[in-house]
Order: C-alpha cells, then sequence, then structure tokens
C-alpha cells in the first residue's frame, strides 16, 4: 500500500475525514434536491439551502446517535429473529421524521421571507 512516507495511521485518518467529507456533502445534496424539486411550485434555491445544510449535518449525527443507541435497546431481546427487521424500520421512521422536519422548516423560511 502506497503511505507516502506517512504511516499508514495517518492515511487511515486522512481518508476517513476525506470519505467523511463526501458523505456529509453528498446528504446535504439530496436534501436540498428533495426540498427544492419536490415541493408543488416554485421554490428559490436560496430558501432551502441553509435547511439542507442543517438537516445534511443533522442526519449525521442522527447516524452516530443511533449507532451508540443501537446496543441499549436490546431489540435483538425483545424481537428474536425480526431484530434486523425492526431495527431497519426504526430507522427508516427516524430518517423519515428527520426529513419532513427539514420540509417543514424549509416551509416554514420561505413562507416567513415571502411576508417581509
Amino acid at each position: 500500500m502506497l503511505t507516502f512516507g506517512h504511516g499508514i495511521y495517518v492515511v487511515d485518518k486522512v481518508s476517513f475525514l476525506i470519505m467523511k467529507a463526501f458523505a456529509i456533502s453528498a446528504s446535504i445534496a439530496i436534501f436540498f434536491l428533495i426540498y427544492w424539486l419536490l415541493p408543488n411550485g416554485k421554490v428559490p434555491p436560496r430558501t432551502v439551502l441553509p435547511v439542507a445544510v442543517l438537516m445534511g449535518l443533522l442526519s449525521e449525527l442522527l447516524k452516530y446517535g443511533y449507532i451508540l443507541a443501537l446496543p441499549r435497546l436490546n431489540f435483538q431481546e425483545v424481537y428474536g429473529p425480526f431484530a434486523i427487521s425492526v431495527s431497519l424500520m426504526f430507522w427508516a421512521f427516524l430518517s423519515g421524521l428527520l426529513l419532513l422536519t427539514g420540509a417543514h422548516l424549509s416551509a416554514e423560511w420561505h413562507l416567513s421571507r415571502l411576508e417581509t
């Protein structure tokens, strides 16, 4: 493996940070496109971008919070062989909740800008 004179630890950390930056920017772009293209009406991109950035960062925090909370939720004890299905459904519920919260914030932001 090429490390260009640096230790493998440095290369691993740099590659992790680069991949994390791309993941966050991809989630921001996805939220932006959803909030900009899906509404039934014209929404200026300027009103959608701050909410998309906020929701992209919150989705990354939600992902780490879910990873930390998953062992404490004891899905395996409660649901047995269906634990994976239930945990995926719970993750989909939390992601949908985040998506709808961002849509509501985006609509409120747009309506408040129209009133001023």
